[in-house]
């Protein structure tokens, strides 16, 4: 088919806040550092999405151990489908973990609102910080998910009377608190995502065939 590149990752979970990691464990005697490069380009050109909902692929070290091309069947673009593809394999062998955006907030309100501040914030999901208490007032700092304090200002303003401040600044991501009622209410379907294929694609007797990726290790030209 005159097409040909192979690209085999290996995903880590990386340290929260820090997106997309690459590194590469290939020597130049291996794999040219001009493809390792391009290879690299590829892993941030896209926004990977997940299997589990779609959403943005964050917080993963992605680290290049192998790769082949060949001088008479490898063309443009044979390496960015191949990168493409190996993440999306990878993440399917992979554990998965849907994480949500978490806000970062300070609440400061009367001393005799504390008790419900507290039972609000656990009620949230949230987490928090020992009260401070001075001069008949208490603040407390915590994080907590975007998707459930989004609507919370309103509410406290209402039982603190106007009397309280609460401010919320976005910071990262954590685990999903309520993973499988997101996956219901979106229904993503992985393998109709054609956009984002999880196979891969062979050829013998010059036609090429898809591969599903539970069965990718038995055509790979380079060992594992």
């Amino acid at each position: 088919m005159r097409h040909y590149a192979e690209v085999h990752l290996l995903l880590e979970p990386a340290p929260r806040g820090s997106g997309i990691l690459f590194d590469s464990a290939c020597r130049a005697d291996d794999l040219a550092p001009k493809v390792q490069n391009l290879i690299r380009t590829h892993v941030f050109e896209k926004e990977h999405k997940g299997i589990l909902t779609g959403s943005k692929l964050t917080d993963v070290k992605i680290t290049l151990i192998a790769g082949k091309t060949h001088l008479k069947h490898t063309e443009g673009g044979d390496l960015r489908e191949a990168t493409y593809r190996a993440v999306r394999q990878a993440l399917e062998k992979a554990e998965n973990v849907l994480l949500e955006p978490y806000y970062s907030f300070r609440l400061e309100a009367p001393e005799d609102t504390a008790g419900r501040i507290l039972s609000d914030i656990t009620r949230l999901h949230g987490s928090f910080q020992p009260p401070e208490i001075s001069e008949q007032r208490v603040s407390v700092s915590g994080r907590g998910p975007v998707s459930a304090f989004l609507n919370y200002p309103k509410e406290f303003q209402e039982f603190t009377r106007g009397k309280g401040s609460i401010a919320l600044t976005v910071d990262g991501y954590e685990p999903c608190h309520n993973t499988e009622e997101v996956l219901a209410r979106l229904c993503y379907n992985k393998d109709r995502d054609m956009e984002n294929p999880s196979s891969s694609v062979f050829c013998a007797k010059g036609a090429g065939f898809p591969v599903h990726w539970s069965e990718v290790e038995k055509y790979i030209h380079l060992p594992t």
